[in-house]
């Protein structure tokens, strides 16, 4: 069955984990215990509070906010899918980066109260940068406006100022969370809305092509376990099969797989997009940042790179400083050493500019460029000294 991965994001508590706690409830993805648990603790609300599904962590219960990415999966009879939830907060803007270079589509949350913000506008923009073929756009908590036709239209209009039809296409779904309007089934409450639900659109949107003979493996952990050194990360641009010869990037030495596990299981294949666990029939030293290959062409490094980019901080972009580059697993410091070109009039390079750099590594790292490979293609800066990611780019 196809496998097809989006995310939501968005601004704080405009509601996405809501909508994916009740979407996984509407689709029968969540266990017995897990309702009976969530129910309990919504005792005395309302309404169930459906984001404590995908809230884990005490902590962000606790504060009523989602500080890390959640993952979560279910499948339809058209399509296995597998969400991230991001967080709303712009210092983790790094994570709604992460998920989106890997995604088929964006379900961009927005209060119907609040309107466009700030994050609204630094999220569309991502999506837009990493050319995300389906932006849907959910104008959430309807209910509090009494289902009105006129706020939905409104919101509508005003993203019309902001988004290009040309390079994506783009839904527009008025939906209620909390009480599950227009997620699964059409809304009663309303009527005047003729397009399709949140999950019709989910099934039936346009999936990213990910055929390729060009498979690369960034290494996220090593592992020994029963005397075996497990490699574990995701494949992209392609899959991996037991007995394929794959090149390193550290050594240019190559090795074959005698061994590939998934969930602690023995497979033969690993596709496009899953994680899984490597076992090579070689000692050689692979360390977290290294990259696995098919082809030895595909581990060309470089130290300059030519990049689009999109800055995301409120301090203005330093030609002097050093930053953080990191790219897939990769981790560098670097220097954006010129401008090249701006959307911007001043010369300034201040929030929300989208402009094209020339930026230089301190060591050589292994990348191509974004239509060839998103994994390999795209990268976020981040400032040491606030650990904030400043910039998003994608590699010409």
């Amino acid at each position: 069955m196809e496998l097809f991965r989006f995310l939501t994001a968005g601004s704080v508590d405009d509601g996405k984990s809501t909508l994916i706690g009740h979407l996984l409830h509407l689709v029968k993805a969540l266990k017995a215990d897990q309702i009976s648990k969530i129910t309990a603790l919504s005792e005395g609300d309302e309404v169930v509070n459906y984001a404590w599904f995908t809230d884990g962590l005490k902590s962000e219960r606790e504060l009523g906010i989602t500080i890390d990415v959640s993952y979560q999966y279910f499948s339809t009879a058209a399509r296995r899918f597998i969400i991230a939830d991001c967080p709303g907060h712009k210092e983790y803007t790094r994570n709604m980066f992460t998920g989106a270079s890997t995604a088929d589509l964006l379900v961009l949350m927005v209060n119907v109260e609040n309107g466009i913000t700030e994050q609204t506008r630094r999220h569309l923009k991502i999506g837009q940068l990493l050319q995300l073929p389906n932006i849907l756009i959910c104008i959430n908590k309807m209910d509090l406006v009494d289902y009105d036709e006129k706020a939905f239209n409104q919101l509508k209009s005003d993203f019309s100022e902001i988004i290009n039809p040309a390079e994506a296409n783009h839904f527009f779904i008025p939906v209620s969370a909390t009480k599950g309007d227009n997620l699964a089934e059409k809304s009663d409450r309303m009527k005047w809305y003729e397009g399709a639900t949140l999950l019709a659109v989910l099934n039936n949107a346009k999936k990213i092509d990910t055929t390729d003979d060009s498979p690369c493996f960034p290494v996220q952990v090593v592992l020994n376990h029963e005397n075996e050194t497990h490699i574990l990360g995701n494949v992209f641009d392609g899959e991996l099969n037991t007995g394929d010869t794959l090149f390193i990037s550290s050594s240019e030495k190559s090795a074959t797989i005698s061994k590939i596990y998934q969930a602690n299981k023995h497979v033969n294949t690993i596709k496009p997009g899953e994680y899984g666990s490597l076992v090579i029939d070689t000692d050689y030293a692979i360390k977290r940042g290294d990259i696995l290959a098919r082809k030895k062409a595909d581990l060309q490094a470089t130290k300059t790179i030519k990049a689009k980019c999109c800055w995301m901080d409120e301090t203005s972009l330093q030609f002097d400083k050093s930053y953080i580059l990191k790219l897939s697993t990769q981790e560098v410091s670097c220097m954006i050493k010129s401008v090249i070109e701006s959307d911007k009039t001043n010369e300034r390079v201040d929030l929300n500019t989208i402009f094209t750099a020339e930026l230089e590594t301190e060591v050589a790292l292994i990348t191509k460029p974004y239509v060839e490979s998103k994994t390999l293609g795209t990268f976020i800066v981040i400032d040491p000294t606030t650990n904030q990611t400043v910039a998003a780019g994608t590699i010409l």
